[in-house]
């Protein structure tokens, strides 16, 4: 995985931290076993590709992503969808559009495009909806 990859990721787990709430998240990459009957959220990174901006050892190049957010929620634990809906609507709104990103070292600066929210499925156990957030990010040329 590209340093890059791994400060980026960071910036946004660090970001769904800040959820008041937070059901207990399935970071991609890590172990998880999800507990019967209770909700929980996949995360998942997803990279497009690097365009060079601007040419030179040290120019930009720009790297285009997407953060899936996936909630699950057992049907039998919600009331009503209005509390699956509640909790979905309040991850996408931790990362609103134009939400700039910046690493700790000052070497990556981004920026959020789009947000969608999927439409919501639903077997006999689970209810699931999947919110993806678009975004670019700069990074120096020789900061693969």
């Amino acid at each position: 995985m590209a340093a890059w990859t791994s400060a980026i990721r960071s910036v946004l787990r660090q970001q769904l931290a800040t959820v008041s709430g937070l059901p207990p998240v399935h970071y991609e990459g890590r172990t998880f076993t999800p507990v019967v009957g209770q909700r929980f959220v996949r995360e998942q990174l997803l990279t497009f590709g690097a365009v060079v901006e601007t040419m030179g050892r040290e120019g930009l190049v720009r790297e285009e992503i997407a953060y899936r957010l996936t909630v699950f929620s057992p049907v039998a634990q919600d009331a009503t969808m209005r509390d699956h809906d509640d909790v979905v609507d309040t991850l996408r709104a931790a990362f609103p559009l134009a939400w700039g990103v910046h690493d700790q070292a000052g070497t990556l600066h981004g920026l959020v495009t789009e947000s969608e929210r999927g439409m919501t499925v639903a077997d006999a156990d689970w209810r699931q909806t999947t919110i993806t957030i678009f975004a670019y990010y700069h990074r120096a040329r020789g900061a693969a």
